[in-house]
């Protein structure tokens, strides 16, 4: 192996195929990925406030936001921070900067910092644009600069919000995003997208897709090695890169002209071991059965019905819900003990429109009944919608624009399930 200084021509590649840095002209359309693009950027384009996008290290979050920017509209200045470990006089400064404003006065207050950062933001508004802050490695943030930018978020021109906020990070962001000081924050992020590792399918398409660009769709990667290497990288695209790089260098210092199972176990036991965690070590994402059941446990049902139960069976008696909106449990009939009152399904008495809860991880919401239709709105597991009938394999249901207007909208079939409220009654 040490003769070979290059495996590229070995093996007639045009580019290397699974380099490390992020290069949008590699970027595998995997679903979560093609999911979480298209989300962002319909929001940035309707202009929410606080946006979240999280994943294992290694997943794809920056290349995805590289693919973001070179979309972004005109109306949009990026200010991309790649050091969040920052106050939040520091983060301010740092906008400053992107912003081509001046501070030179290195004992400047908070508060004069703030008051120049406005007016530049002011500025840049009247110019008919806004400012998009994409803060990567966010899980780094100290809290008060979370709450910081929070507090820009309300900035406004002509009543309308000039700032938005892309969080990226890895998983531990969800667990910062959740402390109790950062509740309001946390109540206006509208999108919080992850990024899945790779199925095992998925792999093999990605390692193929890759090797096509760089020339060479016909290079055999044997089943057995592609197993082996999902084994070994469980599906982040980092690692698969990291691994096959080293395969395809000992396949060509053997002189074999494909990778098999033994160049992927040579491979792997001469790369160090990756060090932090990986997402296999994370229960939040281990891969579902199921697109369908992400998002939503539905063992939780019974433990609602039963809280039910024994609410009546302390003598209260009354309804589930989030206002008008209610949790039914299809083919229910229950009485609770030494109670009159009956728990019945909704089969008895089907309201119309009645509610349908969303059980995909995330869905998109089409102003028609079909993909052709622009999308609207974009909702997530565990959202509940008013339905208002079905056009084939599709279902109308009532949406809110960022106006807070009501508007009909359709959702595929299969990313809801029919909830029928419960209804309580005297026997």
């Amino acid at each position: 192996m040490a003769d070979i200084i290059d495996y590229l021509p070995f093996f007639n590649l045009k580019t290397q195929p699974f380099r490390l840095s992020p290069d949008p002209e590699f970027f595998f359309p995997a679903k979560p990925h093609r999911a979480a693009l298209e989300v962002l950027k319909f929001a940035i384009n309707r202009g929410e406030g606080f946006m979240v996008l999280t994943g294992c290290a290694g997943t794809g979050k920056t290349l995805l936001v590289r693919l973001l920017l070179r979309d972004i509209p005109e109306t949009k200045l990026p200010a991309v921070i790649v050091t969040p470990a920052v106050s939040p006089e520091g983060l301010v400064r740092l906008l400053l900067s992107e912003l081509n404003v001046s501070v030179d006065d290195a004992s400047s207050e908070l508060g004069t910092l703030l008051h120049r950062l406005q007016d530049a933001l002011i500025e840049l508004a009247t110019a008919g644009r806004d400012l998009l802050i994409i803060i990567d490695e966010s899980q780094d943030l100290p809290t008060e600069t979370l709450e910081q930018l929070r507090l820009l978020s309300n900035i406004e021109f002509d009543d309308r919000k000039i700032v938005q906020i892309l969080l990226l990070g890895q998983p531990e962001l969800d667990h910062l995003l959740s402390h109790p000081g950062l509740r309001q924050l946390l109540q206006r992020i509208v999108i919080n997208e992850q990024l899945l590792p790779l199925t095992q399918e998925e792999t093999g398409n990605y390692i193929t897709f890759r090797l096509a660009r760089a020339g060479r769709a016909d290079l055999v990667v044997t089943d057995s090695a592609l197993k082996d290497i999902y084994t070994h990288t469980n599906g982040i695209p980092r690692m698969i890169n990291r691994l096959m790089d080293r395969a395809l260098l000992i396949s060509a210092a053997r002189g074999f002209s494909g990778v098999d199972r033994e160049d992927v176990t040579h491979a792997a036991q001469t790369l160090p071991a990756p060090a932090g965690m990986t997402c296999a070590e994370d229960i939040s994402y281990t891969r579902p059965a199921t697109e369908m059941r992400s998002g939503w446990q539905w063992q939780s049902i019974a433990g609602v019905v039963t809280g039910i139960v024994l609410l009546m069976a302390a003598g209260g008696a009354a309804w589930w819900g989030r206002g008008s909106e209610y949790i039914w449990f299809s083919h229910l009939s229950a009485k609770a003990p030494g109670s009159n009152t009956v728990i019945a399904s909704s089969r008895d008495h089907a309201p119309d429109p009645h509610q349908v809860i969303v059980v995909a991880n995330r869905a998109l919401v089409r102003k028609g009944p079909g993909d052709r239709f622009e999308f609207i709105s974009a909702v997530s597991a565990g959202d509940l919608l008013t339905s208002r009938g079905m056009d084939r394999n599709w279902v109308m249901v009532d949406v809110w624009d960022a106006a807070g207007k009501k508007e009909k909208g359709w959702i595929r079939s299969d990313l809801v399930r029919e909830i029928p409220t419960i209804e309580v009654r005297e026997r």
